[in-house]
């Protein structure tokens, strides 16, 4: 369900697909930051990936990073799309 405040802040017609997340947020920007996405093997491998074909995710987050299977990254960028 769209509130009035989440039409207001997002570009709903850019959106892939809707999903409410549960779990344990991380935000990039601080855990790079702090060092903490280099300590998780399967972490570095996605943003080092995203990085090398320019997917920007700086302002993302990535929900139960510490669980190689069930991680997810949210509001990454595509800039050239």
């Amino acid at each position: 369900m769209k509130t009035e405040a989440a039409l207001r802040t997002h570009t709903w017609d850019c959106c892939y697909v809707v999903e409410v997340m549960r779990g344990v947020e991380t935000k990039t920007a601080s855990a790079l930051r702090l060092g903490e996405i280099e300590q998780v093997d399967h972490i570095r491998q996605a943003t080092d990936k995203f990085a090398s074909i320019g997917i920007v995710f700086l302002d993302s987050s990535v929900f139960d990073a510490a669980d190689p299977v069930r991680y997810k990254f949210i509001d990454f960028e595509l800039p050239y799309y």
